[in-house]
């Protein structure tokens, strides 16, 4: 199993790791748009996607069109013969929505238990998690809205948010609480741990993990919660692929 988490921002480094975790010479990468709650965003992120993973030789394929549920063949087909899968990010509760409503999500578990590597960006990167902590908004600038948690696939055992170090806009600016902060303050103390992800770094967990800077230069950090009994939260950062191991 390995599993790539891109907070958000430059995925170059991120992506190259991943197909050399693949194992292939010419590896075929299988998108999946769910999260797309729009036709707009589904069309402009799978052609960016089609067009980044072109420029590095390689093919990529669609597991399903805009608002299409694909069937059991199709998912057993495309997951099956894809090396590397790639989950885009966008609207965390339609993609739960949708994944649920066609099945993916079971098939993306068992795909990604038996051994196929699964890379995803923001809603993308938190699909393996237990819980997802996540703004549910499409609109957040315009309309009043608060973070929720949401149960998602469980192959990790632990509650994440991406986009860490972002403050969200509001009807009436930006929140004054980041998203790490707004995880730490609302922590659900059922979940063992909490893995939360900058912009501009990635954490790679199962066989080979790993911590990989877009830009080595750049200020961006990823941290493990861990709750403990009284209700407190230690915040560690995470610079050591050994902390990733046993998560």
């Amino acid at each position: 199993m390995n599993i790539v988490c891109i907070g958000g921002g430059d995925k170059n480094a991120a992506i190259d790791y991943s197909l050399d975790l693949s194992g292939m010479e010419h590896p075929q990468v299988l998108l999946i748009p769910t999260a797309c709650s729009l036709q707009s965003s589904h069309d402009r992120k799978v052609g960016s996607l089609s067009k980044f993973f072109a420029d590095k030789g390689l093919t990529t394929k669609i597991l399903h069109e805009f608002g299409e549920k694909p069937g059991a063949d199709r998912l057993a087909h495309s997951l099956g013969e894809a090396s590397l899968i790639y989950t885009i990010g966008g609207n965390t509760p339609y993609l739960l929505n949708r994944m649920e409503a066609s099945g993916i999500d079971t098939a993306l578990r068992e795909a990604v238990m038996g051994g196929k590597v699964h890379v995803g960006t923001s809603a993308g990167a938190l699909l393996p998690f237990a819980r997802i902590h996540s703004n549910p908004s499409n609109n957040p600038g315009n309309e009043d809205w608060n973070f929720a948690y949401y149960d998602s696939l469980g192959i990790l055992s632990g509650v994440a948010t991406a986009h860490a170090n972002v403050h969200d806009k509001t009807p009436i600016g930006q929140r004054t609480d980041s998203r790490l902060e707004n995880l730490i303050a609302t922590f659900p103390l059922q979940m063992p741990y909490g893995v939360a992800i900058d912009n501009g770094i990635s954490l790679v967990f199962g066989h080979e993990p790993a911590i990989i800077r877009a830009d080595p230069q750049d200020t961006a950090r990823a941290y493990l919660l861990n709750p403990h009994e009284d209700g407190t939260i230690q915040k560690i950062e995470l610079t050591d692929p050994g902390q990733l191991a046993n998560l």
